[in-house]
Parts: C-alpha cells; structure tokens; sequence
C-alpha cells in the first residue's frame, strides 16, 4: 500500500484552495454583474420618487415648488 507523503497532501490542498478561490471570485463577479447593471440603469428612480408620489395623489400636503424644482434639475426645465 502506498500513502501519498505530507508534502504532496499539501501541495494538492494548496492547488484546490487556489482553483476553488479562482472559481469562487469568477462566479463573485457573475452574481454581482447584474445588481451593478440595475442600479447603473434605475438610479434616477429615487430622485423620481416625490415626483412620481405628488402625481399619483395629488391632493398630497406637499410644497409644489419643492416638486418643482427637483423636476426642473432633473429634465433641464424653467421652474
């Protein structure tokens, strides 16, 4: 019977760390690509929220020309 040596045992646990940290950090960056995408792309929808709100009732206690405003910085507007 042959029993591989301590230094091979540890050279082969070494390479898996290595190949499963390399795999880990490949698929890390795949699960991650697509939240980066989606907050690229939806970022303006906070700046929307007020705006979106006052619209959807209208009878809201709100300072229009705060409203106003957000609206004009956001879509180059004249308040």
């Amino acid at each position: 019977m042959h029993f591989p040596s301590v230094q091979m045992v540890l050279k082969d646990n070494a390479s898996a760390s290595e190949a499963i940290a390399k795999v880990t950090e490949k698929y890390s960056q795949v699960i991650e690509r697509p939240g980066q995408e989606f907050e690229n792309r939806f970022c303006d929808l906070d700046q929307l929220e007020p705006c979106v709100s006052f619209i959807c009732n209208l009878f809201m206690n709100v300072d229009i020309s705060c409203i106003a405003k957000q609206l004009s910085a956001m879509f180059s507007l004249d308040t």
